[in-house]
């Protein structure tokens, strides 16, 4: 190789340098001036949610937020990286770090007693936080923007499942999730005298196991026919007096029990029991839109409008091909017999009802089934979704917000005993090899110039 052709080496060599280093350098001054962050995640699980750029849209006011936490820069920095998310689509928000222990006159004003703490001031509305999780940050937004509780009665005093049992029966989990989002789940016996409430969005009933008394059936009639809104879960069976109820909203259950059977799909989401019911087809409504997964239904019975219904209806959940409503014993090897009364599939297991009653919409919605609601399957599928979308609309609140944790499908790799041993020959010899093979190469190449 010749001087010329050694210097022109170098030159160019020197001028890459030069152009990486001012690349570079642009680049850390465009970070610094410049912030710009794409999120690749699954679902994009670094970013805001929807439902909370929904609700920050709806904050017309600053909002400012002070944390009450030890004077440790990585937690610092940890809150600081969160808030700065929701800063980012709400400017005006403010965060701020204090000491409890070294600012006591200051925590004592906020009404805080310990550390750890995040409080949210919004206008004169004022909200602790503990966690800083988005689910958990966009409920307590959610409560500042509130200016009253909503209040949602459930009817009880008939052997009904109880909205304070923690049990897999009860609804305490449903109820749990509405006082998050500022909405009070209350029963109310009205065999104890107690009226309904003038400022009650909405009136749930559950499968009763007593008859209900007719003085207490005429008070509900009534509540329906002044426009109130209801939801009413009604599992298989008698209706313990519910019948003049049924007919007034215009509707019927299909005699008998659904039965899914729908083999792959049962062993697919690991059902062995045909009478539970999962939904996949769901009707066209602001109840089921936002709905992506299966809904699970262990006990159900069809509902269907009747012809001289005053109401308007829309189907909101279908049963599978496969199913269909079986009159026979459960406890028996079931299958279709039409000769016993069976009635084919796919049927509606809720439906819809709307009315006009005066200057605002009459809503009421019917579903076959209690226990998707209940502490044992309120977290199977998108049950929970379905429950909180129900209360969406029944209160006319579309405040409720149902956020589930955002989970990447791949997080887990599961191999094979060969897997794992053909992996660790290529890491320990295969990869070595080449590397070794590539660098002689390499060195016998520029040797040779």
């Amino acid at each position: 190789m010749s001087w010329r052709q050694r210097f022109s080496y170098r030159l160019s060599n020197l001028l890459f340098v030069l152009a990486l280093s001012l690349v570079l350098g642009m680049l850390a001054w465009l970070s610094k001036h410049h912030e710009q962050v794409w999120d690749w995640t699954f679902e994009n699980r670094s970013s805001l949610t929807q439902e909370t750029k929904t609700i920050l849209n709806r904050m017309q006011l600053p909002l400012r937020i002070t944390a009450f936490v030890d004077d440790n820069a990585p937690l610092h920095d940890r809150i600081r990286q969160v808030i700065a998310r929701y800063q980012q689509h709400k400017p005006d928000i403010s965060l701020s770090f204090s000491n409890p222990d070294l600012e006591p006159e200051l925590a004592m004003a906020a009404g805080v007693n310990r550390t750890g703490v995040l409080v949210f001031m919004y206008g004169t509305q004022r909200e602790e936080l503990r966690s800083l999780d988005e689910r958990s940050i966009a409920r307590s937004l959610l409560r500042l923007l509130r200016e009253k509780d909503t209040w949602v009665l459930m009817i009880e005093g008939h052997g009904e499942a109880d909205p304070m049992d923690e049990g897999a029966s009860g609804f305490a989990l449903w109820r749990r999730e509405l006082l998050n989002a500022g909405v009070r789940l209350q029963p109310v016996n009205l065999l104890r005298g107690m009226p309904l409430p003038r400022n009650a969005s909405l009136l749930i009933i559950t499968t009763p196991q007593h008859e209900w008394p007719q003085g207490e059936l005429e008070r509900v009639l009534q509540y329906i026919e002044e426009g109130g809104n209801l939801l009413w879960l009604q599992d298989p069976g008698k209706l313990q007096g519910l019948d003049p109820l049924m007919k007034i909203l215009g509707i019927s259950f299909v005699p008998g029990t659904m039965v899914d059977a729908n083999e792959d799909i049962h062993q697919l989401l690991g059902i062995q029991n045909p009478t539970i019911i999962p939904v996949l087809d769901y009707g066209r409504h602001p109840v089921t839109e936002t709905l992506k997964t299966q809904t699970l239904f262990p006990l159900a019975q069809a509902v269907e409008l009747t012809p001289e219904s005053e109401w308007t209806g829309t189907p909101l959940l279908r049963s599978l091909k496969h199913s269909w409503s079986e009159n026979g014993p459960l406890h028996l090897q079931v299958g279709f017999d039409l000769s016993q009364g069976d009635i084919l599939g796919p049927l509606d297991l809720g439906i819809a009802l709307t009315r006009q009653h005066g200057d605002k919409e009459q809503r009421i919605v019917v579903i076959g089934d209690s226990q998707f609601a209940n502490n044992n399957y309120l977290g199977y599928g998108a049950n929970r979704e379905l429950v909180l979308n129900l209360m969406n609309w029944l209160t006319e609140d579309q405040g409720l917000i149902s956020l589930s944790p955002r989970r990447a499908p791949d997080t887990q790799i599961n191999l094979s005993q060969t897997q794992i041993m053909l992996m660790a020959f290529s890491l320990m010899l295969i990869l070595p090899a080449l590397l070794i093979i590539t660098g002689l190469t390499v060195w016998y190449r520029r040797h040779r110039r």
